[in-house]
């Protein structure tokens, strides 16, 4: 039997080039290996074959819950705020897909499976079922580009509510006024939120410096979340969210009045931050018992910031001036919301405040 031929190569190594794939254009791509003589080269060559076909054996084998997991805290956890990680991502993906597809490998996934699968979920609210075509679609999206699968089972899927869309309700102008006009020791809280229609988060993040007396003006720029039992301080939910909003004079005469020589946060109880989650149990809880407000008429907080975008659409029916107010990130939400909605809106009054 002959000796492998020691080099072919000025370096004293052995190269083979081997193709080991075509480009798009159906080129041949070429590879070398190296070794102290012919036979090492091989061998280098035959143990490329052999680590491809094991990763491409692995691609076979990747169960879904794992993926998930990948794609929820390498590609979202990083990029979005903690309480859109739990709410739009995370929330969605422990709740409704993972119990149905957990001990599949996401190779086996079908469009009939993912169908399958929705119907199964009509129950919920559009905005639930909303959320989780949100992350099936991004979670084979990223399988894709991790050449685990070849293309995206959840194309053309789509999903309708059983629900019936619930009527939004909102304050008239009369009890506003009343509500407004409140002597309770939280009713500034509830003013600010009736007049300037500020999410609960960016009343929570509100400071008294965030207030310009003089010229009249609340500026939004910051929000108050919780999550897993921490505060956040962030930026509030968009870009368009951070705004600087003209204040009514009934508020400005409040604030003026409450100021004093506060400083720090608005929404605070015993030198402590009230978050969103405090204020609904408990500040708003006490301002409704005061007024002895029935059960069945105590809106939200988010109701109360509705009522304020729904009667400044009445008086201006200026739709691009609410978006602004509002904060919206897109002049569709406002719209969907303020005009095609109107017809579900559901005006509660309230007698005797």
């Amino acid at each position: 039997m002959p000796r492998p031929k020691k080099s072919n190569r000025s370096d004293g190594r052995y190269e083979v080039k081997r193709t080991i794939g075509y480009t798009i254009d159906g080129d041949p791509i070429r590879k070398s290996f190296y070794g102290r003589n012919k036979l090492e080269a091989e061998n280098a060559y035959q143990e490329y074959l052999a680590d491809e076909q094991r990763r491409e054996d692995a691609k076979k084998r990747t169960d879904f819950a794992s993926w998930v997991n990948e794609w929820l805290y390498t590609y979202k956890e990083p990029d979005v705020k903690p309480t859109s990680f739990s709410t739009t991502y995370k929330r969605p993906c422990e709740n409704q897909i993972l119990p149905f597809f957990k001990d599949r490998l996401v190779q086996d996934i079908t469009n009939a499976d993912i169908k399958r699968f929705m119907n199964g979920i009509r129950h919920f609210s559009q905005s639930t079922i909303d959320k989780v075509i949100l992350c099936l679609r991004g979670i084979f999206e990223t399988a894709i580009d991790n050449d685990l699968i070849t293309k995206n089972p959840c194309r053309n899927i789509s999903c309708k509510s059983e629900q019936e869309k619930e009527k939004k309700r909102t304050y008239d102008e009369e009890t506003v006024n009343s509500l407004c006009a409140s002597d309770h020791k939280y009713a500034l809280f509830v003013h600010i939120l009736l007049r300037m229609g500020l999410r609960c988060s960016e009343l929570c993040g509100l400071r008294w410096e965030d207030i310009d007396i003089e010229a009249g003006t609340l500026t939004v720029s910051q929000a108050l979340t919780v999550e897993s039992g921490r505060i956040f301080i962030d930026d509030p939910k968009s870009d368009n969210s951070t705004r600087r909003l003209k204040i009514p004079a009934d508020l400005l005469a409040r604030l003026r009045a409450e100021r004093g020589n506060n400083i720090g946060y608005i929404a605070t109880l015993n030198g402590h931050h009230i978050t969103p989650d405090h204020f609904t149990e408990r500040q708003l809880e006490f301002f409704y018992n005061y007024h002895r407000v029935p059960e069945e008429k105590r809106l939200t907080a988010h109701e109360l910031r509705h009522t304020c975008g729904t009667l400044l659409y009445e008086k201006t029916k200026d739709i691009y001036h609410v978006s602004r107010f509002l904060g919206h990130s897109d002049i569709g939400i406002t719209t969907k919301t303020y005009v095609h909605s109107e017809m579900q809106e559901e005006k509660v009054h309230i007698d005797g405040i």
